[in-house]
């Protein structure tokens, strides 16, 4: 078993993501789905995911709108909590369920009235007014061309444009609300690319790469910080020899040191009791003096397992039967 599986139990990388455009594509009555395909659909440098941080906004008075009985949400998403992380992340909720087969745009519009109406402690008149103008940013998506393998350039060029598409429908603190998030990771993947031409090695462009992400918000920065480390561990990981993988690890951190030690002594001792398992289920395989084979193996393989590591054991058995 490679050692660079225990990695696995260190870290779940929030990982490198990089939003190249928006979360999501323009409105477009030509594209498929039209407003569906307005959800969170980011051009991604990897593929991994990242939570959008909830960002506080002002109330002003409520909506006042006749009362309506129809379903709210859209019916594929009548078994499912409307998202209210964020402002933007109810958008986005509400778009992903857009179905022109079921509903036109002024119906989708209607549902979002009606929802805000509905939460007055949280959302207001304002809140509404962003929507409709968050509907007409997307269609204004439709002038911007997107290069499938975008360079340095064509990045820099991109977050310009789309930037003064936000500018020219939000305000600046509208804008920060609506599309923090996004522009800072398209900022880091700009980023990453110039230091990336410029690193004399990988070490010299980790090294860089976290010097630059200590300018950048916690949240932000500790996504790609998570990766860093989870590219590190993967490389260590490999090492045949114990002492060079424990000075490696010891230079990520103390903690991280001992617990990769720790974890690999438990697969090591792990490995030896399913080979010393499989030694005697062979045994017990191969005994004709000896009736109720199946009953003996359970017994044997509940003994040294625990629940979590059974289905592991029953794939291994397979495998040692072929």
């Amino acid at each position: 078993m490679k050692k660079a599986t225990l990695v696995i139990t260190v870290i779940a990388a929030a990982a490198s993501v990089a939003y190249l455009t928006l979360n999501d594509k323009p409105i477009n009555k030509q594209a498929v789905k039209a407003i569906k395909l307005a959800t969170h659909s980011a051009v991604i440098v990897q593929n991994n995911k990242i939570t959008e941080v909830a960002i506080k906004h002002k109330k002003t008075m409520p909506l006042a709108v006749r009362v309506d009985s129809s379903p709210i949400q859209a019916s594929s998403q009548q078994d499912t909590e409307i998202d209210q992380t964020s402002l933007r992340d109810m958008f986005d909720y509400f778009l992903s369920g857009f179905d022109e087969t079921e509903m036109d745009i002024e119906q989708l519009k209607a549902n979002v009235k009606r929802f805000i109406t509905n939460n007055p402690e949280r959302y207001s008149t304002a809140d509404y007014d962003l929507f409709e103008r968050f509907l007409l940013y997307k269609q204004s998506l439709l002038s911007i061309d997107v290069n499938q393998d975008p360079n340095i350039d064509d990045l820099e060029r991109l977050d310009s444009e789309l930037r003064d598409k936000q500018l020219a429908l939000f305000s600046t603190a509208e804008q920060k609300l609506l599309f923090n998030n996004e522009n800072l990771h398209r900022q880091v993947t700009i980023k990453k690319l110039y230091l990336k031409s410029i690193a004399v090695s990988q070490e010299d462009y980790r090294y860089q790469l976290k010097e630059e992400l200590s300018n950048f918000p916690e949240e932000i920065s500790r996504v790609y910080q998570d990766d860093l480390v989870t590219s590190e561990l993967n490389q260590i990981a490999n090492y045949d020899d114990e002492q060079q993988r424990y000075i490696a690890y010891e230079a990520i951190g103390p903690e991280v040191a001992v617990r990769m030690t720790e974890l690999e002594h438990q697969e090591t001792a792990l490995d030896n009791k399913i080979k010393s398992y499989l030694t005697q289920r062979r045994q017990i395989m191969n005994d004709d003096s000896h009736l109720n084979k199946e009953a003996r193996i359970d017994d044997l393989r509940y003994a040294l397992f625990n629940t979590a590591e059974q289905k592991r054991i029953r794939s291994l058995e397979y495998i040692d039967d072929l």
